[in-house]
């Protein structure tokens, strides 16, 4: 498998397209969210190892995945509703699609902690999902 972080992300960015709880999905982050529930996806971290002395390297590429909740243009207990079911959502579409359609060896979601956020859009809630993707290039 050689599949470099373009492949990857084009993946990881449709199969969350696919999720219909999530409103909005863009890469990046400081996009300006129009859509909520809302998905930013980044880049936040890579590992190399190289195995057994050969050309073979596995490559760990760390995406961070931050769902967003505004909590101003709708009614707090629907916002927080509509929040659960998106992070319901993204952590199944992301068991369900654990080799991305074949761009990956293997890929684990980790979740964190929800925050409370104010910002220019208002008052709301974040959480960050990792998700850890693994693929063997070869040298």
């Amino acid at each position: 498998m050689n599949n470099s972080a373009s492949d990857i992300r084009t993946q990881l960015l449709s199969d969350l397209g696919d999720v219909t709880e999530l409103k909005q999905v863009v890469l990046g982050h400081t996009v300006e969210l129009t859509g909520f529930p809302a998905c930013r996806v980044y880049l936040s971290g890579i590992e190399n190892e190289l195995l057994d002395n050969a050309p073979t390297q596995q490559r760990k590429y760390i995406y961070a995945i931050q769902i967003i909740q505004e909590q101003t243009a709708m009614a707090k207990a629907t916002a927080e509703a509509a929040f659960e079911d998106a992070i319901d959502a993204t952590l199944d579409k992301l068991h369900s699609e654990w080799t991305m359609s074949g761009n990956a060896e293997v890929a684990f979601a980790d979740s964190g902690s929800i925050n409370v956020e104010e910002n220019v859009q208002g008052a709301g809630v974040s959480a960050i999902i990792l998700l850890e993707v693994t693929t063997f290039i070869d040298g």
